[in-house]
């Protein structure tokens, strides 16, 4: 025998099966976002990360260009890893030299990252003795 209450609403179930299965979609949907959104996120840093190094070694790729033939190097275009571009560019003003080097990676893409490194040093000493001593900056 059934209960007079079970006749009373056919689909009840059915309605709620639909509003849970709705809520479910949306939380998935949600994830979904906040997945490839965080990929995403990923994917850029990474490639800011990779060009804040890359102008680090032109800095360091510069010193020893300009120590070994410190009348001879001027500004210089590098292809240090795939994909990737450094400018690198020597001031010299007095006994102080100025490095800047600009990366960009990846250049196949539309909007590579760059970042910038500026350093600069003090020629030290005499003949074949050269070395450069670093000025530390003023931030």
């Amino acid at each position: 025998m059934t209960s007079p209450r079970s006749h009373e609403r056919p689909g009840v179930a059915l309605v709620w099966a639909v509003i849970v299965l709705a809520v479910l979609a949306g939380l998935l949907g949600a994830i979904a976002v906040q997945i490839t959104s965080g990929r995403r996120t990923q994917h850029l840093r990474e490639r800011q990360v990779q060009a804040t190094w890359l102008a680090r070694s032109g800095v360091e790729v510069a010193v020893q260009k300009w120590l070994a033939d410190p009348n001879g190097f001027k500004d210089h275009v590098l292809a240090i890893v795939p994909h990737s571009e450094v400018r690198i560019a020597v001031a010299k003003d007095k006994d102080e030299i100025t490095i800047t080097s600009e990366a960009r990676y990846p250049t196949d893409e539309s909007m590579p990252a760059v970042r910038q490194e500026r350093r600069s040093f003090r020629a030290v000493g005499e003949g074949n003795q050269i070395r450069l001593e670093p000025i530390p900056t003023r931030e």
